[in-house]
């Protein structure tokens, strides 16, 4: 059972942004605190299964 209190964190974003979250997923990644759970989640619209995959690939790291 994880005990530790859960930020929420949500992204809206089309294909011209997808280089964006890349960048504001690792930042999270390298910056995020161990005290906390993070719960990201992404609303799209109007992108390639390209973008999703790259996305999908840096979220998966985590």
């Amino acid at each position: 059972m994880n005990t530790k209190p859960i930020i929420p964190v949500f992204f809206t974003i089309d294909e011209s942004y997808a280089p964006w979250l890349s960048v504001a997923l690792l930042t999270m990644k390298e910056n995020a605190s161990k005290t906390y759970q993070y719960d990201v989640h992404v609303v799209y619209h109007e992108m390639s299964e390209d973008a999703i995959s790259r996305l999908s690939a840096i979220a998966g790291d985590c």
